[in-house]
């Protein structure tokens, strides 16, 4: 039986003559789930921890992904004029789900946005933007998908479970299109995988009561790619369980 992933969606307003449209899910989510033994389900807007509860409960994981800033008064700090677009009752439904999925016991798994809600869910804040507050000069907010070499490596960390998942790689290349990231980590939240700037590339939960795995890059938009597979048929197989 395939196990039933609940895929978190985002608020994109916008409206066709009469017709009003406010939230979407990303196609490629769906297909990916699709494509390595899952059956994609569409979260609603959930309002309380109640209501994040009741619909996890109803599923084997939680998929958490990409989409907008997340506002900075979600992790205790102003907005500042380079942050981008928020939408504070998405950063609120997020994590009400993520706490519930840890509550239940759901397998939870976060990508690019995802990552980062899942970091302030759990305590952590975040970069408002990396060129900025960082200096980096390594191209994170790079929106050319088209081939895996458009991105840039990323260094994995020897001994954690994204060493495993890898058979031991030092390196593997990403594409990256966030201006955000993870500035101090969330409680029990350590790193799998850091940019040659240090940024925190991948994050695991330290603990053998849940499982949480979330990358910053858009493992969906390479539907095809080796190191994606690796990636989405661990979380599979955890939900399956």
């Amino acid at each position: 039986m395939k196990p039933v992933i609940l895929t978190t969606i985002r608020k994109k307003p916008y409206r066709i003559k009469f017709m009003e449209y406010t939230y979407v899910c990303v196609k490629p989510n769906f297909d990916i789930v699709e494509k390595f033994g899952g059956l994609p389900v569409v979260a609603s807007i959930v309002k309380s921890p109640e209501e994040a509860e009741r619909l996890v409960a109803s599923c084997d994981g939680l998929l958490v992904t990409g989409g907008d800033d997340v506002d900075p008064s979600s992790y205790g700090e102003e907005k500042k004029d380079y942050c981008d677009a928020c939408y504070k009752d998405m950063d609120d439904a997020d994590i009400y789900l993520i706490k519930a999925a840890l509550k239940l016991k759901k397998p939870v798994f976060g990508i690019c946005r995802g990552i980062q809600i899942i970091n302030v869910a759990l305590g952590g804040t975040l970069y408002q933007d990396l060129a900025i507050d960082t200096g980096t000069t390594i191209k994170h907010p790079d929106y050319t998908l088209e081939r895996v070499g458009e991105g840039h490596d990323i260094n994995i960390i020897a001994g954690t479970p994204m060493a495993k998942l890898f058979d031991g790689a030092e390196k593997i290349r990403v594409n990256s299109c966030h201006h955000q990231g993870i500035k101090e980590l969330g409680n029990g939240l350590k790193a799998m995988a850091k940019a040659d700037d240090g940024l925190v590339e991948a994050l695991y939960l330290d603990s053998d009561e849940n499982w949480i795995r979330a990358y910053q890059e858009h493992p969906e938009f390479w539907l095809d790619s080796p190191d994606s597979e690796k990636m989405f048929m661990e979380f599979i197989n955890e939900c399956s369980k």
